[in-house]
């Protein structure tokens, strides 16, 4: 009886083995090709000189989803996920709020990133001034 509970424990570890190393690297593609888009962005801010760093990201941001729209809906690369109105408003809405309230919230707080950059905007121009 033992012997085959042990079968069945290994039997189902490939498959978990297989999903986790799926999963993992699409982690691991999606970080590296996000600080290629960073690195990117860098690149056409500094190079070009473009001045608008909020409407690059909204460019790159479409591009990103009028992809994401043909590979899902157009091709069928990707399977879509079939979801009810409800299901969205009861999963996926209550997390795009919390998003919507702590994303500034970061940036007000001493510690967030936003508070560094205006300390250092605002010590270059006591001493250029």
């Amino acid at each position: 009886m033992d012997a085959g509970c042990e079968d069945r424990k290994q039997s189902k570890m490939p498959g978990i083995i297989e999903e986790a190393l799926v999963a993992y690297t699409y982690v691991g593609t999606w970080i590296v090709m996000s600080a290629g888009v960073i690195l990117y962005n860098k690149y056409i801010l500094t190079v070009f000189g473009f001045p608008f760093p909020v409407t690059l990201t909204m460019i790159h941001m479409a591009f990103c989803s009028a992809l994401a729209f043909v590979l899902v809906r157009v091709l069928g690369v990707v399977k879509g996920i079939n979801m009810s109105r409800e299901t969205y408003v009861q999963k996926i809405v209550p997390i795009a709020g919390q998003l919507r309230v702590r994303v500034p919230e970061r940036r007000l707080h001493p510690d967030g990133q936003g508070a560094h950059a205006v300390r250092r905007v605002h010590r270059r121009m006591r001493v250029q001034g």
